[in-house]
């Protein structure tokens, strides 16, 4: 953080999930330890912003939500959305 700090700008992330903000698919008792952990990093994350933003530093978390995957059945779901797989990411 004082290199950082030093030159007055920088971006600190945090990978996040979407289970941190709400419900998820998981079962019960992963629901409770992975979405307590994920909602803690959210939180310090948001109050580590609000700390260096004054010195030109953004800290920010990145949180995917549920993917589809053939070889884990049952987590995550295609998506409804007929142009989502048409949509290029940048």
């Amino acid at each position: 953080m004082p290199h950082l700090e030093r030159s007055n700008s920088g971006s600190i992330i945090a990978i996040g999930s979407i289970g941190g903000v709400e419900d998820s698919e998981l079962n019960v008792y992963t629901k409770v330890s992975y979405g307590s952990v994920k909602a803690a990093l959210h939180f310090y994350m948001k109050s580590l912003a609000r700390t260096v933003a004054p010195k030109g530093i953004r800290a920010n978390v990145v949180s995917p939500g549920s993917t589809f995957l053939m070889a884990v059945p049952g987590i995550g779901s295609r998506s409804t959305n007929p142009s989502a797989s048409k949509t290029q990411l940048r």
